[in-house]
């Protein structure tokens, strides 16, 4: 499913005009952590995924164990992706088309982009030429490029279609776009003039899989006079002429939501399906009768199917925050779920101290990092808690996680390396702080709550202070918290006793929502619905007063330290990014740096020169320019990992390390059952060497797996043992 943002053009240009022009810029130093599968490609052994940061490429010649060969940074976001001879074409949104070369999957390297004039969000090539689904907006359409010399694409055509072209389909000689209100089929026979076939009205078409002379088309309907309710639905066209499409069938998801990526094999198709629960699924229909295709199976997956792509009797998946999933349909009705791929759920917080950071990663729980090597970020200890998490704070020897169950989670940090969750707060917690052994949560329409944790195993409740509106974040300095809401403006609370809080003052502002703020010294920086970063003087707690709107394009984050300000934004160009305001003038911001990125800006863990920040789609690191960036990210390489098949008893293995760190070598038999570990401990960069006695460990002739995990990658080589 692609999204769609609403925007304010003259907003943004006002945005743009007061961005001094010598704001220093941020320079990438690198990604990890990588979040939000969009599309997949399978060809031969090797997967080519579209993430928002970019491509990753896998070996899935195992594909209960697919493993890490290479992945390519790319400014844009990455939402879909195809492979034609020895290049993978990234439909990189606004950054266009990114042309790759991977004739060495474990070196990939972009050749050229083409920059189209809208989002490009999907993408086929078919005997050397691109169609690209490039929309939103007046010009939204067909792009077709000629790519047959990848390094050199050339403009073939540009067609304007008749709705919001999001998604695109190749059969023979015609084009399937998925568009708002309807399917439209184009004639593409001559790639310099494509005509339309047809438009065929539908309350809205997603995407496409044509099969033979049949088309099944996902998509959703705002409501009609005989189903007054949402619903989203698959129809089964008849595409044998396709200047002509005729229903077929259909089938209509009258609970939860059918959500867009469709494939086809035999007499069953998958889809995309998310349930009332909000549970995600691949769902399976029989369609041997298109005319009345039945619901017969699903398979749980972590994240929303986006892409997927049918070969044999495996399914590969494409999922927003669960990566890459591989699934066996050999009997389509029981489809399982075999293994994956994912570093991270989708990052949502960070904080640190000590060359130590704690990342709270969505429903993956608390990440605690080795930060120490910027351009290497290493996992020091992970803990899975209940819930999706949404930020991280750092008190003492706590870590405290907000997450969208409402909860507060108080994790014990006293040993980095093994984290414990202490307590969970389960009230109606949007944001919260620790401070001085209390707890003070943003509690929406409950107003300002208080805990006592002089026991963080018991958490006491202490105290209460109802605001008018709907608490949503807060700060807590020197006695005073300052809660921003919903519907009411800035409210400063007294809690200089937890027990019997009350209001001071109150900042009100007409159709202006605040939900996030920074403080620094007695101003507090707040975004609002309205794209504006609103400043407040609370010098005075009993008459807090705004004295200044700053139109900048922020978009509800924001994070202080210093005097500066990081600020969620997105620009002219509507991408997100991360702007720094220097706020030594409270009253005169200026803008000292700025960086675009896929995913934008959550939270920052700022540790000079480096910004760390946690950026939805990955763990993003920035470096100021000109500091100390003397060292980039390892280019994606592989760790070239030979095993020799051994006549004597001792065995040897050899590989090439991209970076120092951890390292990890097992043994498996050929049902994947773990049979010994060969290494477990640092290893420095570079190449290097291990060799075992495989008689002595007692095993028996046959073949086996020998994996090797370092560097943020995995890879298998087989190895028979004869005695």
């Amino acid at each position: 499913m692609r999204y769609v943002l609403s925007v304010f053009a003259a907003l943004l240009l006002l945005s743009a005009l007061v961005h001094p022009t010598t704001a220093q810029d941020l320079e990438y130093v690198t990604s990890a952590y990588w979040a939000r599968a969009n599309g997949v490609k399978v060809v031969d052994h090797l997967a080519y995924c579209a993430y928002l940061n970019g491509l990753v490429i896998l070996d899935v010649s195992k594909p209960e164990a697919p493993a890490l060969v290479s992945r390519l940074y790319c400014e844009g976001n990455g939402w879909d992706v195809d492979v034609w001879g020895h290049y993978a074409f990234l439909a990189d949104e606004l950054a266009g088309l990114q042309i790759i070369d991977v004739s060495d999957p474990c070196r990939p390297s972009v050749v050229a982009r083409y920059d189209t004039p809208g989002r490009t969000s999907a993408v086929t090539v078919v005997d050397g030429y691109a169609y690209l689904a490039d929309g939103p907006g007046g010009d939204s359409g067909l792009v077709i490029l000629d790519v047959s010399k990848p390094a050199d694409p050339r403009l073939v055509a540009h067609y304007i279609a008749t709705g919001m072209c999001e998604h695109v389909t190749i059969a023979g000689k015609y084009a399937y776009l998925g568009a708002y209100l309807g399917l439209e089929v184009v004639d593409i026979s001559d790639p310099y003039h494509p005509t339309q076939a047809t438009f065929y009205s539908m309350c809205s078409s997603g995407e496409i899989c044509v099969v033979g002379d049949i088309a099944y088309v996902t998509g959703g309907c705002g409501g009609s006079r005989d189903w007054p309710d949402e619903y989203s639905i698959l129809d089964i066209l008849d595409v044998s002429d396709p200047a002509q499409p005729a229903a077929l069938g259909e089938y209509i998801f009258y609970t939860g939501y059918c959500g867009g990526a469709v494939s086809v094999r035999g007499d069953h198709a998958f889809v995309s399906y998310t349930d009332e629960n909000y549970g995600r699924h691949v769902g399976v229909l029989d369609v041997s009768n298109p005319s009345q295709p039945t619901w017969v199976g699903s398979a749980a997956t972590e994240g929303s199917p986006i892409d997927l792509q049918v070969r044999d009797d495996l399914l590969y998946a494409a999922t927003e925050s669960g990566g890459f999933v591989t699934l066996d349909i050999s009997v389509p009705t029981s489809p399982a779920v075999l293994g994956g791929w994912t570093e991270a759920r989708g990052p949502t917080g960070i904080a640190g101290r000590d060359g130590l950071g704690y990342m709270t990663d969505g429903f993956g729980g608390l990440y605690v990092l080795d930060l120490s090597q910027p351009v290497a970020p290493q996992t020091v200890a992970h803990l899975l808690l209940p819930g999706h998490e949404d930020d991280v704070r750092l008190a003492g020897d706590l870590a405290y996680t907000v997450d969208f169950s409402r909860a507060l989670n108080l994790v014990d940090i006293s040993d980095p390396s093994q984290p414990v969750l202490r307590s969970r707060i389960l009230d109606n917690v949007r944001s919260a702080v620790v401070d001085d052994g209390y707890a003070y949560i943003a509690a929406g329409a409950l107003g300002l709550r208080i805990y006592d944790l002089a026991n963080p195993e018991q958490p006491v409740f202490a105290g209460q202070c109802a605001l008018a509106g709907y608490a949503w974040d807060l700060e807590v300095v020197s006695g005073f918290a300052y809660v921003c809401t919903f519907h009411e403006g800035l409210q400063v609370v007294d809690v200089s006793n937890p027990a019997q809080p009350n209001l001071r003052g109150v900042a009100r502002l007409e159709h202006e929502y605040l939900m996030s703020l920074g403080l620094v010294g007695t101003y507090a920086y707040v975004p609002s619905n309205n794209q504006h970063l609103l400043v407040f003087d609370v010098s005075d707690p009993d008459h807090p007063s705004h004295v200044l709107t700053y139109p900048i394009g922020c978009l509800g984050e924001i994070c202080a330290t210093g005097s500066r300000l990081y600020v969620n934004t997105y620009d002219s160009d509507f991408l997100y990014g991360v702007t720094v305001l220097d706020v030594t003038e409270p009253l005169a911001p200026v803008v000292v740096g700025d960086r675009r990125m896929p995913g934008g800006c959550l939270d920052v863990l700022v540790d000079e020169p480096y910004l760390f920040v946690a950026a939805g789609g990955s763990l993003m690191v920035l470096g100021w320019e000109g500091a100390a960036v003397d060292e980039r990210a390892p280019r994606p390489a592989c760790l070239n990992l030979a095993v020799s098949s051994p006549a004597s008893a001792v065995a040897s293995l050899r590989f090439d390390l991209p970076q120092a760190g951890p390292a990890r070598v097992d043994l498996l038999d050929v049902a994947g059952r773990h049979r010994a570990t060969l290494h477990d401990a640092y290893l420095p960069v570079g190449p290097g060497r291990l060799s075992w006695d495989w008689r002595a460990a007692g095993l028996a002739s046959g073949t086996y797996f020998v994996r090797l995990r370092a560097a943020g990658r995995e890879e298998s080589r087989s190895v028979t043992l004869v005695r």
